[in-house]
């Protein structure tokens, strides 16, 4: 993962698939990118063929962080790279609070004394 213009960037491995093949979901906080992957090879010579099939699936998944805007995820899907970036989230700033004093005891706990 990247950081990068007030994004946060991930790029899957998903070389080989078009967009059709790529299923990407978040589903309770949860990113996860589904595709499947298959090839076949045929050689020919004088006097054989050989043909060889490859296939499989993969299914990453990704927790974003807290800090990042899990609403506007923004996918690009360029020259064969799937690109996830979450915006970040204004950074919050941590909220005071106040302690109320009842009952005659004074904040240092020596009773008022």
């Amino acid at each position: 993962m990247v950081e990068e213009d007030g994004e946060v960037m991930a790029q899957p491995s998903s070389t080989g698939l078009t967009v059709e093949e790529v299923d990407v979901s978040i589903d309770n906080g949860v990113l996860t990118i589904k595709g499947e992957v298959s090839a076949e090879r045929e050689h020919k010579r004088d006097s054989y063929l050989m043909r060889e099939w490859q296939s499989g699936t993969f299914y990453p998944t990704l927790r974003p962080l807290d800090s990042l805007d899990q609403d506007k995820v923004r996918l690009v899907y360029k020259n064969g790279v799937l690109t996830v970036a979450f915006p970040k989230l204004p950074s919050k700033t941590p909220k005071r609070l106040v302690v109320k004093v009842e009952g005659g005891d004074s904040p240092s706990g020596d009773g008022g004394k």
